[in-house]
């Protein structure tokens, strides 16, 4: 099964969406979710860069 273009778009959108979350999350002062927002993020960055082109 190949993962297409789209599906890595949409994959990085909810991604981006639970980073969101996790950041308003973290002013509580708790820090394992700013900690998953930047995880988040840095896995959103390497799909990004996997991204076909075309």
């Amino acid at each position: 099964m190949e993962i297409s273009k789209t599906d890595l778009q949409k994959a990085i959108t909810y991604l981006s969406d639970a980073a969101k979350l996790y950041e308003a999350l973290g002013v509580m002062p708790v820090q394992k979710y700013v900690s998953r927002a930047h995880m988040i993020r840095q896995l959103i960055h390497k799909l990004k860069k996997n991204i076909p082109n075309g």
